[in-house]
C-alpha cells in the first residue's frame, strides 16, 4: 500500500498562513493560494498553534479571492518568488521593516509565531529562502517577479490588455511602456538601491 506523504511546510508558507489566518481569509481561499487542501490547512493551523494565537484583531479588509491574498503577500515581500531572491544576502528569514509597515496597515504587529530569524541550518532544503551563492550582480527571473519588486517600492504598475501600435504592455505611474522599457526602469531602481538587476528571458535574454 502506498501512503501519500504530506507536503512539508516551508518557512515562508508558515508566515503566509499566519497572516492569512489573522486576516480571517476563508479556508478555501487559503488552500487555493497555498496549493493545499482545506484539510491540510485545518490540521496545520491546529498543530502549529496559529489557531490558538491570542488576537483581538478585526481586519478592515475582507478577502474573498486568492488574487487578493496574493497581492498582500506581494506587498509584504512574502510571495513565493521573492523570498528566494531578496533574502539571499543574509540567508535568514526575518520580516523586513517594509513588511512590518505593510502588516501594520492591517493592524498586525509583532510578536508573531514566525517573526524571528531562522538560520540557514534550520531551513528546509527546498524552503526557497536563501541561496548558496551570495553577492550576485544579476538574477534571472520572471517579469512578474521583477514587477512585484517595483510594486513594493510604491510604484503603480498596470497591465495594458489592448493591442496598440506602440507595443505598450504596461503603465508605470500612468506612463505607457513596453516590456523592455519597464524592465529598464526597474533595474535603474535596483542599481540605485544596490540590489542585483533582473534578467528576464525574452526581454533581456535571447
Amino acid at each position: 500500500m502506498i501512503y501519500k506523504i504530506s507536503k512539508p511546510w516551508k518557512e515562508h508558507e508558515k508566515y503566509q498562513l499566519w497572516l492569512a489566518y489573522q486576516l480571517n481569509v476563508p479556508l478555501q481561499v487559503m488552500g487555493e493560494q497555498l496549493n493545499r487542501s482545506v484539510t491540510a490547512i485545518n490540521k496545520y493551523l491546529s498543530r502549529s498553534g496559529i489557531r490558538d494565537y491570542n488576537s483581538d484583531f478585526q481586519p478592515s479588509v475582507k478577502i474573498t479571492q486568492a488574487s487578493e491574498l496574493d497581492n498582500i503577500f506581494i506587498a509584504c515581500g512574502l510571495d513565493n518568488d521573492t523570498v528566494g531572491y531578496e533574502r539571499e544576502f543574509t540567508r535568514q528569514w526575518l520580516p523586513s521593516a517594509y513588511t512590518l509597515t505593510q502588516l501594520e496597515r492591517y493592524g498586525i504587529r509583532p510578536p508573531c509565531p514566525w517573526g524571528h530569524k531562522t538560520h540557514t541550518i534550520n531551513l528546509p532544503v527546498k524552503s526557497g529562502i536563501g541561496r548558496s551563492r551570495r553577492m550576485r550582480d544579476r538574477i534571472e527571473c520572471s517579469m512578474a517577479t521583477a514587477i512585484n519588486a517595483l510594486k513594493r517600492k510604491n510604484y503603480q504598475v498596470k497591465h495594458i490588455k489592448n493591442k496598440n501600435p506602440f507595443q505598450w504592455t504596461y503603465e508605470l505611474n500612468n506612463k505607457p511602456m513596453t516590456d523592455a522599457q519597464l524592465l529598464l526602469e526597474i533595474n535603474i531602481k535596483r542599481v540605485e538601491d544596490k540590489e542585483p538587476i533582473f534578467l528576464v528571458k525574452g526581454v533581456t535574454l535571447d
